[in-house]
């Protein structure tokens, strides 16, 4: 039955995707005019914005590196940044964040690192991310209507929902007892361990402050996207539409959230003031410099993590042979 359900869902983001794309493209199409006004005003800016997406996939590779170190597990740079890279570049290739199985096998295969605590990882940074992006949000909300009197009560609600629900899982999460049930007991395992993981105060911290940091880079890179076509948006503008994009994280059917990231930024900036064409070229110019970091580099670490496990693997061999003998 789960494999039924997991194969429904591979298919149904497959055909999703060339849907979107299908109505991208036919927006496209039949608003030419709009898009045709729009230029390369500003082109020399497009390197910094290459430069950002790297200072993103770091940002997501230390968030990584802290969150395993309560689980006595230290990553080197390779490995951190690594696995970053293959991560994202593994939920652009495949529907429902593919990537975060190629990081959890890894893990297992080459630090022992169980499943069960490798979901707690995941809703720590899951937790955290809400926690910032909800709150850049809600403030970014309050710049936007204190500078143009500008007020979505919807969007200002789901801001407010995540960040209630993100606050509590940082502040009162109790510890969950053990159960007969194998699923609930896998269940208080990584509620468990998530604990762990929030009670150390330091790496909270740590991974806060760089999930915050992440989410500048993210609010930049749109920012000097808009300045490429020679479109002007406030900084309030940037971080507001940078942080909706947790919505993107929650609706993961296309692979990388492809159409599903783009669609949600176009609609929020229609909130705002900017229009369609406007938004779309800015969100596609950001896909195409992620894309073009990520294809560069996620074969790269894939084949440098696959070798480096073959070796650990290799030497695990050996030492049980010697061990043996």
């Amino acid at each position: 039955m789960f494999k039924i359900t997991e194969n429904v869902k591979k298919i149904s983001g497959w055909l999703f995707l060339p849907a979107v794309i299908l109505l991208v493209f036919y927006y496209i199409k039949t608003h030419m005019p709009e898009f045709t006004a729009l230029s390369f005003i500003n082109a020399q800016l497009i390197p910094a914005l290459i430069l950002i997406q790297l200072g993103v996939s770091v940002a997501l590779g230390l968030i990584i590196k802290y969150l395993l170190e309560p689980f006595g597990i230290r990553l080197g740079f390779k490995e951190w940044f690594g696995l970053s890279v293959v991560t994202t570049f593994y939920n652009t290739i495949t529907p429902f964040r593919g990537g975060m199985v190629a990081r959890a096998l890894y893990l297992k295969e080459r630090h022992n690192f169980s499943y069960t605590s490798f979901l707690a990882t995941m809703s720590g940074i899951y937790v955290v991310n809400f926690f910032i992006q909800s709150t850049a949000g809600l403030l970014s909300a309050a710049a936007i209507y204190f500078q143009s009197g500008i007020f979505s009560p919807a969007i200002s609600v789901i801001f407010g929902g995540f960040f209630l629900a993100s606050l509590v899982m940082l502040m009162f999460s109790p510890e969950m007892p053990d159960s007969k049930n194998p699923v609930l007991n896998k269940a208080a395992q990584i509620f468990n361990g998530w604990n762990g993981i929030r009670k150390n105060r330091k790496i909270v911290i740590t991974v806060v402050c760089t999930a915050f940091l992440q989410l500048f880079l993210t609010a930049a890179g749109l920012l000097i996207s808009y300045k490429v076509f020679g479109i002007d948006v406030s900084i309030a503008q940037s971080v507001f539409l940078s942080s909706i994009s947790l919505l993107g994280i929650v609706i993961s059917i296309t692979p990388g959230s492809l159409g599903v990231a783009e669609a949600i930024t176009v609609f929020s900036s229609l909130a705002l003031g900017i229009t369609v064409a406007q938004s779309l070229s800015a969100a596609v110019l950001i896909r195409l410099t992620s894309l073009a970091v990520i294809f560069t580099l996620g074969p790269v670490y894939s084949y440098i993590l696959i070798k480096k496990d073959k070796k650990s693997a290799a030497s695990k061999k050996t030492f049980n042979k010697e061990g043996e003998a």
